[in-house]
């Protein structure tokens, strides 16, 4: 195993091909899915598209905090090859702050945030959301409090949420950041 997470880190193929039988085909195996989050971490697209390709199976979902080092990563690619075009991958119980969407919000990718979003819109995947109101509060706030008022733009559906992250805006220093926020048409000065 050591020779095989030695090629993942190195960025070795034709070092990893000659172990990946070893997985036994798992994609919960554990080197598997440390090799997968090392090859996002290090942004190896070569190599990730390598152990994507190599062990999981159509419709596999991976683990929220391999989803999660997607988002953080800031990859969108790697992002939507581990759920999905679909987002089958999405259709799990996460925790509320391993949320994609959240997490998504925290870090300020906004390709990821905006994908998500309309993955949730589309269809029926609320129900995905697990405690939706508590997920989407929670972005709202990591988006606010990094001062990713593109994001904020996203998630805002009502004069409450607006008014919640112009005080997470304000709170956070991000006062410069106010006036662009609230030149979105979703913001009324005037409501309350």
């Amino acid at each position: 195993m050591d020779e095989f997470i030695g090629g993942v880190q190195r960025g070795d193929i034709a070092k990893v091909s000659e172990y990946i039988d070893h997985l036994d085909d798992n994609p919960n195996s554990p080197g598997y899915v440390y090799a997968i989050r090392y090859a996002i971490g290090a942004n190896d697209k070569a190599m990730f598209l390598y152990l994507l390709n190599s062990v999981s199976r159509e419709g596999y979902i991976f683990d929220p905090d391999t989803i999660g080092s997607a988002v953080v990563n800031g990859n969108p690619g790697f992002f939507k090859a581990l759920v999905g075009v679909d987002g089958v991958g999405l259709r799990i119980k996460f925790p509320p702050n391993k949320h994609p969407l959240v997490m998504a919000a925290r870090v300020g990718n906004r390709v990821v945030a905006k994908y998500l979003v309309d993955w949730i819109r589309k269809g029926d995947n609320t129900k995905y959301l697990g405690d939706a109101t508590k997920v989407k509060d929670l972005a709202l706030k990591m988006a606010a409090r990094g001062g990713h008022i593109s994001i904020a733009n996203l998630l805002i559906t009502d004069q409450t949420h607006a008014h919640q992250v112009i005080v997470e805006l304000i709170t956070n220093g991000h006062v410069d950041k106010v006036n662009r926020f609230a030149a979105n048409d979703k913001v009324d000065f005037s409501a309350n």
